[in-house]
């Protein structure tokens, strides 16, 4: 899923997961080196509770999924 954020692109990935893995931004970091335009903290939406920052990226919890489009 891709969201415009003042002008940048947010990336945003699902996973059905409920434990974070290493892997998890593996194809959002391949658009992000490929991509041709401003990207805004990559973030993938997974079913844990914890939402966190990790690196450049971001961790969310499916139960903050509200607070992208708020």
């Amino acid at each position: 899923m891709l969201l415009n954020v003042g002008g940048q692109i947010r990336p945003i990935e699902i996973k059905s997961g409920t434990t974070y893995r290493n892997d998890y931004f593996k194809q959002l970091d391949w658009f992000s080196k490929t991509a041709d335009v401003p990207l805004f903290q990559p973030t993938v939406i997974y079913g844990g509770e914890d939402s966190q920052p990790i690196g450049d990226h971001f961790l969310m919890s499916w139960r903050e999924v509200g607070s992208l489009v708020a």
